[in-house]
């Protein structure tokens, strides 16, 4: 009997959505049945609905990579600024499960075998998140903030609290929901305590990715915003209207809205210097035309 394929996904989410629209092109198109996936705790949500194998990431290859961050489908070492390339962790996959699997070497964009299709949320984290909302009109905002040379996309924290006071001062009963990882956001909180405003970004961890899409998928949520990165990729997904700020606005709005959905952008050359002011005047134009 031939090995299952073991994929991995350790890299970062955005590449997690490439890779999950390929492995449903593989299970659709290609009618495989071989197929397994081992990734972190809180991206296991990602790959459960497909007819696979879903492993969690063992706990001695968790202590072997933590401190690295992640980069593209690789990761990194902000000490010694140097990328932890794919023949790393082929490696160590092949040392944690390679008697029982064939691991998987090819990654990237899967451009030309993907399938990509909104996700649903199970109703037990559909309640969680109209509770959370206490079933009103929503504005997600992701207030990405990753260390490091990946810091690059990062906008200023005081651009979020322009932003999320102008939300709250046009738009008077519309929550705003901060959320995203705690390594890798601002806690706006520190900042802003209006009523309206709930930042989620101290939720538990292991269920702030399913949390997202569960939010997403309310059908409350009339618009979410934030820098080019994976959780504006992952509303485009679930076909909410989407704002991002950044410097690839056709590969943002066209090539990787893979459902068309209405995308706001505000275009940023590479040193991601912002006019706040006239950022978010744009964007509350956007969401009241």
């Amino acid at each position: 009997m031939n090995k299952p394929i073991l994929f991995y996904d350790c890299g970062e989410l955005g590449w997690s959505l490439y890779l999950l629209g390929h492995l449903n092109w593989l299970i659709k198109e290609r009618h495989a049945t071989n197929l397994s996936i081992c990734t972190y705790r809180n991206r296991r949500f990602l790959y459960e609905h497909l007819p696979m194998e879903v492993l969690t990431i063992p706990y001695g290859m968790s202590e072997e990579i933590k401190g690295l961050d992640m980069d593209g489908t690789h990761l990194f070492s902000h000490d010694t600024q140097e990328r932890i390339h794919n023949n790393y962790l082929i490696n160590l996959f092949e040392y944690y499960y390679g008697d029982e699997y064939v691991i998987n070497e090819t990654y990237g964009k899967f451009q030309d075998g993907s399938i990509h299709e909104s996700l649903n949320s199970s109703d037990q984290m559909l309640s969680a998140a109209n509770i959370i909302l206490d079933y009103k009109k929503c504005i997600l905002v992701f207030p990405r903030k990753r260390k490091g040379k990946f810091g690059k996309r990062n906008l200023p924290e005081r651009f979020y609290i322009e932003l999320v006071n102008r939300i709250h001062k046009e738009f008077k009963k519309i929550k705003v929901v901060s959320i995203g990882l705690p390594s890798s956001s601002y806690k706006l909180s520190n900042s802003i305590s209006h009523k309206n405003f709930i930042d989620l970004t101290t939720y538990d961890k292991d269920l702030m990715l399913e949390l997202v899409f569960a939010l997403l998928n309310t059908g409350k949520i009339i618009a979410s915003v934030g820098s080019q990165s994976a959780l504006p990729k992952v509303s485009l997904l679930q076909k909410v209207p989407t704002y991002m700020i950044g410097h690839e606005k056709l590969r943002h709005t066209k090539i990787d809205n893979w459902m068309n959905t209405e995308c706001g952008f505000y275009e940023l050359d590479r040193s991601y210097i912002i006019n706040i002011n006239n950022c978010v005047d744009h964007f509350i134009k956007w969401v009241k035309s």
